[in-house]
Parts: structure tokens; sequence; C-alpha cells
């Protein structure tokens, strides 16, 4: 990377006022509806049975093309307080999965979950900020919820992990054109893959999907 390049990558600038204020709009309703939900998955077992089992389905349709079967540590970035997501990694592969959030609040809640269900020897929840959290032993780091600011998480997650890293992450169209037109990647950075996706209340609870509203994009990335 030459040092125009560079100076690019390391300060990331939201120049666009529309985008920035789009942005913050549907990440605070997104982390709204995300907080919520796994409230109620955790107070009431049919939601979190449907939940899980939303989560599960999800990731057999994705597991092939993300290629996580055979990861060995997987780092998940907002456990909540119903870990859907860490319990649906348990079913498709072997991996030690360390689910962390920064809510103490939420910690708690998804502790007492994974105890429940007999998964402490395959989910560790740990108290954890994703924009400065030691990742350096996982292979595999996935998120697919809300993470702000974007600019430093990239960077952190793109110096900080360990050579043949997966980094999962999920971005709305708008945020991937946008980030992706205002940035250039690391030379030691590729992306693998990208999946059109979306996991909504509707789908969880009453199995309707193929809405017309934007399409989540599931994006891989490999630090080599």
């Amino acid at each position: 990377m030459n040092d125009k390049q560079n100076e690019r990558y390391m300060n990331i600038k939201y120049s666009n006022k529309r985008y920035i204020k789009l942005d913050l709009f549907f990440s605070k309703m997104k982390k709204i509806y995300l907080k919520y939900f796994d409230v109620l998955a955790y107070k009431m077992e049919k939601i979190a049975e449907l939940y899980d089992n939303s989560a599960y389905d999800k990731y057999q349709k994705e597991k092939k093309l993300l290629d996580i079967v055979n990861a060995k540590n997987i780092l998940h970035v907002g456990c909540g307080s119903y870990p859907a997501t860490a319990i649906a990694l348990t079913r498709i592969s072997n991996a030690n999965i360390v689910s962390i959030d920064k809510d103490p609040t939420v910690i708690e809640n998804a502790k007492r979950i994974v105890n429940k269900k007999n998964l402490g020897k395959k989910i560790t929840i740990d108290l954890g900020d994703i924009i400065d959290y030691p990742i350096k032993n996982f292979d595999v780091i996935i998120s697919r919820g809300i993470i702000y600011p974007k600019e430093k998480i990239l960077k952190h997650l793109f110096e900080a992990a360990e050579p043949q890293t997966k980094i999962i992450l999920s971005f709305s169209g708008f945020q991937y054109k946008f980030i992706f037109k205002n940035i250039t990647l690391p030379d030691n950075i590729i992306i693998s893959n990208k999946i059109k996706t979306n996991w909504t209340v509707l789908e969880v609870l009453f199995g309707i999907n193929n809405l017309s509203y934007p399409k989540t994009l599931l994006v891989s990335f490999i630090k080599k």
C-alpha cells in the first residue's frame, strides 16, 4: 500500500452528511429492535425456540459459503441477552466460541441462558467492546449486528487480527457501498464472499421472508 492509500485507509471519513444521518437512524432502529427482541427471547421460551431455529437455519444455509465449519476459535460480537448466534454456531461447528457484549446486564442474562442450555463448555460469554477487544487468538470473527463507529472497528479488526483470520460482518446495502467507496482496503485484506441475507422478527415469528425491504449484505474478509 502506498502512502496515499495508507492515509486514505487510516483516516476513513464520512463526508456525506446525508449518509451519516441515514446510518445513525438505521443503526439506532436496528439496535432497538435487536435489544427488545433479545429480551423477549430471554423471557419467553417459545420465542427463544423460534429464535434458535431461525438462527440455525440461517447458518445452515450460509455455512458452506462462509466456510466456518472447521473453525477452532470463533469470536461473536454482540451476544445480546439471548445469544442465539452463539447457540446456532455450536450446532454447525465444534469451535470454541466467545461471545461478547459491552452491556454488563446483557452479559449476565446471556450467561444464564448458556448455563441453562448446558453449553458452558462450548460458549464463553465475556464483557468487552470490539473496538479494542483482543482478537489474536481467533480464526473467525463474526458480527451480524451493530458495529459502530464502523471506521474505528474496521481499522482495529484489520490491523489486530492474525493472518488467515476470517472476519464476517453485516452491512446494509448503502453502508457497504459508501464505506468501500471511500476507503481502500489494506493489501493484506481480501473480500472472499458476499451474501445477501436478512433476519427479521417476521422471519423468526412467522416464517415470512423474501420481503422487498433492503437486504443486508454479509461480507467475509480474509486477512492474508
